[in-house]
């Protein structure tokens, strides 16, 4: 009877104690949520457990990251019509509309909804994405400008692409934390499909514009290139939720970028209808390979609770 009672005693002991820390628990949550709604910057500790090694803390929600990604408005929203201001009408206005859809639109979006206090769904992970978006098509437009002919408003372009390229290089240094390559037969798969796609696109560049030396391979692929890059970090890297929703929204925009020059450069008639059609199906497949490598199924993906960027 003495042992029953010993017994009683400890699974009591026990129950108290986990109660006690489901209280604890669940006032850490309370905590972190009020924080969120009130705007907490970097100092905030908001983590959630479930990502081995720890969990992401992008400093992305404070004045010194969002004012900059703000101001890199003005320069990218120039630079197509900086041009015309100087007499040089080297920039056609479709191609100023597509920079304005494309760069300044999302960048001015993503500042927006890193400027609202009140978290809205995922509008960190959605304003990272499309600042690494951004970041990736310029970069593209500063290789081809410098490889040829420079406008007057380089230096505009410059400015922008400099801005978000820093923004771009803090948010990707915080987002690596515990990224690996995972070698699984799906992976591989949509990598080979990534590989294929783009070199089929890069064979066709070169028999539909005859390029002759390095520089007019680099002008005519260089965007190829950089989506192909982004791509394979997304098919062959396990990935948690927050870096797969911020890497999966850049993509997508790249390659929603990609087509739609496509379409324009067929409308002016400024490239070959192959190159076009190329260039279009290089988006879609590596989009439709990366989104297949990062499904929620199989044992290879890590999938964590609900996590906010700080």
């Amino acid at each position: 009877r003495r042992e029953a009672e010993a017994q009683a005693a400890r699974e009591a002991q026990a129950r108290e104690a986990e109660q006690v820390r489901r209280e604890a628990e669940a006032q850490a949550a309370r905590e972190a949520r009020s924080l969120v709604h009130a705007g907490a910057g970097p100092s905030a500790d908001l983590t959630t457990r479930g990502r081995p090694g720890g969990a992401i803390r992008l400093a992305v929600k404070n004045p010194a990251f969002v004012i900059p990604m703000g101001l890199s408005v003005v320069p990218l929203a120039l630079w197509p019509f900086y041009p015309y201001l100087s007499g040089y009408n080297g920039i056609h206005g479709g191609y100023a509309t597509w920079w304005i859809l494309t760069v300044a639109v999302p960048i001015s979006v993503g500042t927006v909804l890193l400027g609202v206090r009140r978290d809205l769904w995922r509008n960190r992970e959605i304003a990272c994405g499309l600042l690494l978006a951004v970041g990736n098509i310029v970069t593209n437009s500063v290789i081809m400008q410098s490889l040829y002919s420079l406008s007057p408003g380089w230096w505009v372009l410059l400015l922008g692409w400099g801005i978000v390229i820093a923004l771009g290089l803090m948010v990707i240094a915080q987002l690596a934390q515990g990224a690996k390559v995972v070698f699984e037969r799906r992976r591989i798969v949509c990598g080979v499909i990534v590989g294929a796609s783009a070199s089929a696109s890069i064979v066709v560049a070169q028999y539909a514009h005859r390029v002759n030396d390095l520089k007019e391979w680099f002008y005519w692929n260089s965007g190829t290139v950089l989506l192909v890059v982004l791509a394979l970090l997304l098919t062959l890297l396990r990935l948690d939720d927050v870096q797969r929703l911020v890497g999966l929204v850049a993509l997508g925009w790249v390659a929603i970028a990609m087509i739609s020059l496509s379409v324009l450069l067929l409308i002016y008639g400024s490239a070959p209808s192959p190159y076009c059609a190329a260039l279009a199906g290089v988006a879609l497949l590596t989009s439709a390979a990366c989104f297949e490598a990062q499904a929620d199924r199989g044992k290879g993906l890590v999938r964590s609770g609900p996590r906010h960027l700080s």
